[in-house]
């Protein structure tokens, strides 16, 4: 590589660098600190102490088995023996958990066709045989879809909070999306359209995509960022106004002329559109995934997950934690910022 070709890729690289959102803060943070006499401590936001594995998420199933002579009897069912099979080989022992459901449905389509041959219908005893195999594999499907969708290193990995907060700029995780999109769409088929469930490789596609981006910790942890930064800053502000206003004759002084470029340039430019970006993601992924869980009959009830629950997913009529933090945080700071910028006769004016 030239040395022109090197300067300029380096160029190139570096306009395509985008500053982190701790950078960001931490800038706005800084500017207003140093405007107001502060010493600057970056504040340092509540750590997320939520991290789910599969053993908390996994459901408990019941375990089915079948001795030699029930086999014996279902000979005639060969789409029954094979998936019997199928389940017993060294493959099927290690099967993936996101391949559980599916396979359990064509098992049970299996056990139909079974139950539907004409020499199973002369043989009453094996008729109650397998209707009990059904009953007891129909019982078990929510809890296998649940273990399906939440007790994978896909669904674990797209709720880890072991990830750098949403970047300036970021758009949003559209794999995420449309994976808990389809996963939704999916789970209205139960119990009874069994049969216009998709096939296997597309539920593939959708875990991958799921797998691609630590989404969620992105989201949250950029929100406990703002909330911190958020606070802070309101905090000096109000302070500033009881102990040493910065406009003691309602005009404004050199210093608030300052505060209100730091104000103009670093918080409308800067932070609050990215505020209302995390804001928008935030809501849409939260009801995403509430219309998920209000598809699943069956939920973890583990007190880990229904607190990661409280926290993060909230309910259609109850916000999550973290969103009512960080909706208060940014009143705060906007009342805060409006008390001192009145007071200087400097609140930005509407045209109307």
């Amino acid at each position: 590589m030239t040395v022109g070709l090197l300067l300029v890729t380096l160029f190139v690289s570096s306009c395509n660098q985008q500053p982190s959102t701790q950078s960001m803060m931490e800038n706005y943070l800084s500017r207003v600190a140093r405007t107001l006499d502060i010493d600057n401590k970056s504040p340092q936001p509540a750590p997320l102490k939520l991290n789910l594995d599969k053993r908390i998420l996994r459901l408990p199933l019941p375990d089915v088995r079948l001795d030699l002579f029930d086999v014996l009897a279902i000979t005639h069912c060969q789409p029954l023996t094979q998936k019997l099979a199928e389940r017993n080989s060294a493959l099927g022992k290690v099967m993936a958990t996101t391949h559980r459901f599916i396979f359990e449905v064509t098992l049970l389509e299996a056990i139909n066709q079974c139950l539907a041959h004409p020499e199973t219908q002369s043989d009453n005893q094996l008729v109650k045989q397998l209707l009990l195999w059904q009953q007891q594999k129909n019982a078990a499907l929510p809890a296998t879809l649940w273990n399906n969708l939440f007790a994978t290193d896909e669904m674990l990995l797209s709720l880890s909070f072991s990830t750098l907060p949403l970047a300036p700029n970021e758009p949003r995780a559209e794999g995420t999306i449309a994976a808990l999109t389809f996963f939704t769409a999916q789970a209205k088929h139960m119990p009874d359209k069994l049969a216009h469930l998709a096939p296997q490789p597309t539920w593939d596609q959708h875990f991958q995509q799921l797998y691609q981006r630590r989404y969620v910790g992105e989201l949250s942890q950029a929100t406990q960022l703002a909330i911190a930064s958020l606070t802070t800053v309101s905090h000096w502000l109000e302070q500033q106004q009881k102990t040493r206003p910065l406009c003691p004759q309602n005009t404004p002084t050199p210093r608030a002329r300052i505060l209100h470029t730091v104000f103009k340039k670093f918080y409308i430019g800067e932070v609050q559109p990215y505020l209302a970006h995390l804001n928008q993601l935030q809501i849409e992924w939260q009801q995403v995934m509430q219309r998920l869980l209000q598809q699943l009959s069956t939920q973890s009830i583990h007190p880990t997950w229904l607190q990661f629950e409280r926290q993060l997913i909230g309910q259609p009529n109850q916000p999550a934690l973290q969103f009512i933090l960080f909706k208060q945080a940014t009143k705060r700071h906007a009342r805060a910022w409006e008390q001192l910028l009145q007071q200087c006769r400097l609140m930005p004016q509407l045209s109307v």
